[in-house]
């Protein structure tokens, strides 16, 4: 509802979803109920707990889904960030809609005024803290079949359904690497690195750093603080 989502804007409590005027609520699109992976929910909260109070929920899904535009343009640390892109494969509507849902799980709350901003509130913090998040059921709207079938392999199956027996023993070097990683760091695996991100190292056999830092989520930043690591952790000695 276009009249429930501008409310939620400007802080307004106790409007009605469905208004029975707008274009949406007179010709609502199909919508699915979905169960996010939590990674997906442990990256927004991220997202939500990084800025702090700092931007609004229509900046925080251009964030997720990895837009690029003046003002990230201006503020290139923002696509170093682990979470960055982390939901490119969703349209921006359905992660409104993610964020609207931690909203009304009490996770996220949205602050009062002309520009309301998001925080994480206490349960969201504990819930961002543990060992994993739990999953989250969502309505997102089926807007085009590309994005379906893009979720599908990474909702419905592993993420080396797709490798060959090779690359699947690189990812699994690369998993346990990343693990010892985050166990130093102190710091939830997907900080390191996505699994999207492994998948796609294992799959076109990163050797150098220059093959590697062409590999999508992985940054100059990132390059530096692992990129020798990583590699070492794919020789022969390293995996055997």
């Amino acid at each position: 509802c276009r009249h429930a989502r501008i409310a939620d804007y400007f802080g307004e409590e106790g409007v009605a979803r469905i208004c029975s005027a707008c274009d949406n609520c007179l010709h609502p699109a199909a919508v699915r109920t979905e169960v996010v992976d939590p990674i997906r929910v442990a990256e927004v909260l991220a997202c939500v707990a990084r800025f702090d109070g700092h931007l609004g929920a229509a900046r925080i899904a251009a964030i997720l889904h990895g837009s690029v535009d003046a003002w990230t343009s201006s503020k290139p640390w923002i696509s170093e960030l682990a979470f960055f892109g982390a939901l490119r494969d969703w349209d921006q509507q359905n992660t409104r809609s993610l964020i609207d849902r931690l909203i009304e799980l009490g996770w996220v709350t949205r602050g009062h005024g002309e520009k309301p901003t998001l925080r994480l509130t206490v349960d969201g913090r504990a819930i961002l803290n543990a060992a994993a998040a739990p999953e989250v059921s969502v309505d997102l709207e089926m807007q085009s079949e590309r994005p379906a079938r893009r979720r599908s392999t990474k909702t419905n199956g592993s993420p080396t359904d797709a490798l060959s027996v090779d690359a699947a023993a690189r990812f699994d070097a690369l998993r346990r690497w990343r693990l010892d990683v985050a166990r130093r760091e102190a710091v939830p695996p997907y900080v390191v690195f996505h699994d999207r991100t492994l998948v796609e190292i294992a799959r076109v056999q990163v050797l150098s750093l220059s093959r590697l830092a062409a590999v999508p989520g992985v940054g100059p930043v990132k390059l530096q603080r692992y990129g020798e690591s990583l590699l070492a952790s794919l020789t022969p000695s390293a995996s055997g």
